[in-house]
């Protein structure tokens, strides 16, 4: 959706998806940022504050902003003050790897098309045109 890569055209018809995502349950995001708080510590052996952990989830309000592929809340983190909390939706990985894979594969494809000959009409035939792609 960044007009200065994309034709305008598409980065309007990118925007209409992104702003028609519907936000996910704040008491799905709150599970969520406590679990991976709490993994996250465990796993790093951190000396995870659990009265923190649970006084930012207790601090999130409402969602401030939702996107394809997470939505961000407005929380308090005592001590701290205001604080932006940015939730990955849930699912969205596995979405977002096999788009990817998707994607690799289609290139893939598209690179293994052989490039139109030059028909040589003024001009002169290239003999390194063996691929539609040049890469």
């Amino acid at each position: 959706s960044r007009p200065d890569v994309v034709p305008p055209s598409l980065a309007d018809a990118l925007s209409v998806l992104q702003d028609d995502m519907q936000p996910f349950s704040s008491e799905l995001a709150k599970k969520i940022i406590r679990t991976e708080l709490t993994d996250k510590c465990e796993e790093d052996g951190c000396a995870a504050d659990s009265g923190v952990v649970e006084a930012l989830v207790e601090g999130i309000g409402e969602v401030v902003a939702a996107a394809s592929v997470g939505q961000v809340y407005k929380a308090v983190l005592p001590g701290y003050g205001n604080v932006a909390v940015k939730v990955q939706r849930p699912g969205i990985r596995g979405l977002v790897e096999r788009d990817a894979s998707m994607l690799r594969s289609l290139a893939a494809w598209v690179e293994s098309i052989p490039a139109i000959p030059n028909s040589g009409k003024g001009k002169e035939k290239s003999k390194t045109n063996k691929r539609l792609i040049q890469t």
